[in-house]
């Protein structure tokens, strides 16, 4: 209606997760990442009012999606020179077109200025549930759905066993079969 446009920054971060793991580089490590992300070109197109995000000219929009991708992701934002690479790309995007953008540190970081600021959130509950269905969805029946997250507590439930980690809780479907 609007012709605004929806930029998933989270997606130009899978791109660089799927261009280490490609390149068989571990996600964690910083220097080797920085090497790869230096010679790697993301870039965002809309195709049909579609954002389609693209490693080195091919289109891997549903390759991102993946959950080892999805894991690795998490990895890869933690540096600062991936972070850096990623906030200068969405800045120019922003800057091209009305948007919305969507992540971390938009309305702080990337677009302080910005006359309209949003902030929308969900308990870490809704967040792993909405996760998993989408993984579901996708067809990733034995996959975890994982998120950051700084509210630290365990519950259980509806068939489904929280784990509290270091970094992150994580939602397993119920092994039995009954989820």
């Amino acid at each position: 209606y609007f012709d605004i446009l929806y930029l998933d920054t989270g997606a130009m971060y899978r791109a660089c997760a799927l261009a280490c793991i490609n390149e068989g580089v571990e996600c964690t490590n910083e220097s080797e990442v920085e090497k790869i992300a230096k010679k790697t070109d993301i870039t965002v197109k809309y195709i049909d009012g579609t954002q389609r995000t693209f490693l080195n000219g091919k289109d891997v929009s549903e390759e991102i999606r993946t959950p080892k991708v999805s894991m690795s992701a998490s990895a890869v934002a933690a540096h600062a020179c991936i972070r850096n690479k990623m906030v200068e790309l969405q800045r120019i995007i922003a800057k091209q077109n009305s948007c919305v953008l969507d992540g971390r540190d938009i309305g702080t970081n990337v677009l302080p200025d910005a006359k309209f600021k949003f902030f929308l959130t969900a308990s870490p509950e809704v967040r792993a549930e909405r996760r998993l269905e989408e993984n579901k969805e996708k067809g990733y029946r034995h996959c975890q759905s994982y998120f950051a997250c700084g509210t630290w507590y365990i519950s259980a439930g509806k068939g489904r066993k929280y784990i509290k980690s270091s970094y992150a809780f994580r939602i397993f479907p119920n092994r039995t079969g009954s989820s």
